[in-house]
C-alpha cells in the first residue's frame, strides 16, 4: 500500500478526532441528546428484514451489544429495525463514540446462506486483508474467522497499517 494512502487515512482519522472534539465543545446537551438516540437504535437485535421481499439484499453492519463490535450480516432489502449502517465506521461513531473502526465479525447466516440462482440475485461481493500481501482483496467466498469487510474502503482503514509477517 502506498504511503500517500497510509497517511491519507490517518488524516481522515485525525479529521473525525477534530470533529468530535468540536462536537463536545459546541454544547453537552447536544451530544446527551444524539447519545440517547444512538443508545436506542444501538441497543436493537439485528433483525434482516422480510425475507419474502423483492429487493435486492445487500451486506451491512449491525452493533451487537453483546459483543460491542459492529458486524456484517445480510439484509433482506425491506423493513427490519434502524440498526443497520450502509459503513462500517457510521456503525462504529454513531454506537461506541469511535471514530477508528476495529475488526467486524461476519454473522454466521451469512456464511451459511444458501445460494440464490444468479438471475436472482448478484452474488455477494466483500473484502479481505490478505496479510502476505499487505493489501485488501476482493472475494465472493465467506471469510468465517470475520475479516469480511463489505467495501475496499473499509478493509483499508482497518488494516492499512498492519505490518506484513
Amino acid at each position: 500500500m502506498a504511503l500517500r494512502e497510509r497517511l491519507e487515512a490517518e488524516i481522515n482519522c485525525m479529521y473525525f478526532l477534530h470533529i468530535r472534539k468540536f462536537m463536545l465543545f459546541i454544547g453537552h446537551r447536544f451530544i446527551m441528546m444524539l447519545s440517547a438516540s444512538s443508545a436506542n437504535v444501538c441497543s436493537l437485535p439485528k433483525d434482516s428484514g422480510d425475507s419474502e421481499c423483492d429487493a435486492p439484499k445487500k451486506l451491512m453492519y449491525y452493533f451487537d451489544k453483546k459483543s460491542q463490535t459492529c458486524e456484517l450480516f445480510l439484509y433482506n432489502g425491506c423493513n427490519g429495525n434502524q440498526n443497520r449502517f450502509e459503513e462500517m465506521r457510521r456503525c462504529e461513531v454513531t454506537c461506541k463514540g469511535s471514530v477508528c473502526v476495529t475488526t467486524p465479525h461476519v454473522s454466521p447466516e451469512y456464511c451459511d446462506d444458501p445460494p440464490v440462482p444468479e438471475r436472482i440475485q448478484r452474488k455477494m461481493e466483500f473484502y479481505k486483508y490478505n496479510p502476505q500481501t499487505g493489501s485488501c482483496q476482493n472475494s465472493i467466498f465467506c471469510n468465517r474467522e470475520g475479516s469480511n469487510y463489505k467495501t475496499r474502503k473499509d478493509c483499508e482503514r482497518r488494516c492499512l497499517f498492519k505490518k506484513r509477517p
